[in-house]
């Protein structure tokens, strides 16, 4: 979506780890794309003028992500985009969304907070982020060294402006060959180490191997898939709602078809007419529960590079991932997460410890335990200045000890 041949390099870096360039021997990262991040900061630099989230939502386009998917693509990067599946309801030609998963150029996520997601699958691919957002509270949690150094280094903001189209046209055609729909996006970064990995990067080998999975012959297919797509939604754009609905099924199922995909992608059971006019469709057949209890774990099938489910098999009682798109299944066989339960801090600290009592008064006070007469005191104010000082007891009878206050 810029006429630029390649991404520019603008300034030199911080980064600890830089390495040399080499044309000859280095490999471009996998872009991962923040979907949501990226469509709404867009969305508000097509039209500031909106004031609230639900006018912005009208401005969201899946084609917008397929044009800049399609810019990385002619490029030679090969990318990802992680997206909550719930996407397809909130923008407009949001069916596009499965047909991207069809293709592979999407990783769904169950949940709306996505950050995560994102941040793991970059770095576990040596991959580089594309989004306006710093991820701050990411930093703060207890995430590896390896995530740190992809939101500290590789997080890449992308480079956003209006575009105006001609009147009558549904896009724009670049020189480049990039196809425009409702703004131009390109990237700029201060070094080449942030989208290429070179021989004496730490991450190289890993990079090489995610690099085999993409060739020549993929990236045309995908190319040539996505200008079908834009040329499809153009024509189905004018046609009535039953028209319009009866293309969008037909071509969903010839191209999941076409690439292999799992059936439940064809389900089509409601149409829901959105607020711009245009169609969503509604998959419930991806929402059937198996009777299961699952549980979410940021770990990714080495085949098709969705986020494997957690599950425990009743007939073997063993615990596994499965992939939900692929037969992928790899069985636990060590212990993969541990759960530490802090102790909380004694009631005997906040007084001072266990021999602040040794020192206590001893008053008539009754325990309501054990209905022991007598109990050692202590005060201290643990409201404001003028409020009464809070009463501490504790019973004098050593079988009890119970404590309570006044």
């Amino acid at each position: 979506m810029t006429d630029a041949e390649n991404p520019r390099v603008v300034s030199k870096s911080s980064d600890p780890m830089r390495t040399k360039f080499d044309p000859d021997r280095s490999v471009r990262r996998l872009a991962v794309i923040d979907v949501m991040n990226f469509l709404h900061n867009s969305a508000s630099k097509n039209a500031p003028h909106l004031r609230n989230a639900e006018d912005t939502r009208n401005y969201l386009d899946a084609l917008d992500l397929a044009s800049f998917m399609s810019m990385f693509l002619q490029r030679g990067f090969d990318v990802r985009a992680v997206v909550p599946r719930s996407a397809r309801y909130r923008a407009r030609n949001g069916f596009l969304f499965d047909l991207f998963f069809a293709m592979g150029l999407i990783v769904y996520t169950e949940k709306c907070y996505d950050d995560l997601v994102i941040i793991k699958y970059a770095a576990a691919r040596g991959g580089f982020i594309v989004s306006c957002d710093k991820y701050r509270d990411c930093l703060k949690m207890d995430i590896n060294m390896a995530d740190k150094y992809v939101i500290r280094n590789r997080v890449v903001r992308p480079v956003v402006a209006k575009h105006k189209r001609q009147q009558g046209e549904p896009y724009t055609n670049t020189r480049s060959g990039d196809r425009i729909i409702n703004f131009t996006a390109h990237i700029e970064v201060p070094t080449h180490n942030i989208l290429y990995s070179d021989p004496t990067s730490r991450d190289y080998r890993s990079c090489v191997s995610v690099r085999r999975s993409y060739n020549y012959s993929k990236s045309i297919k995908i190319r040539e898939q996505l200008d079908e797509m834009f040329q499809f939604v153009m024509n189905i754009t004018p046609l009535k709602l039953d028209e319009r609905v009866s293309k969008i099924a037909k071509y969903k199922e010839d191209t999941i078809e076409k690439w292999g995909a799992p059936p439940y992608l064809k389900t089509i059971d409601d149409v829901d007419m959105s607020a711009s006019g245009c169609v969503n469709i509604v998959d419930f057949g991806c929402f059937i529960s198996s009777g299961v209890l699952l549980q979410k774990m940021l770990t990714f099938c080495p085949e098709c590079g969705s986020m494997l489910r957690f599950d425990k098999s009743i007939c073997e009682d063993v615990n596994r991932f499965l992939c939900p798109t692929c037969p992928f299944v790899m069985p636990i066989t060590r212990t993969i997460s541990s759960k530490h339960c802090p102790k909380l801090k004694d009631l005997d600290d906040v007084l001072g410890g266990p021999s602040a009592w040794e020192n206590a008064q001893i008053t008539d006070e009754r325990c309501p335990r054990c209905s022991c007469d007598r109990a050692y005191f202590m005060q201290l104010q643990t409201r404001s200045a003028d409020e009464p000082m809070t009463t501490f007891y504790r019973c004098a009878n050593s079988a009890c000890g119970h404590r309570w206050k006044e």
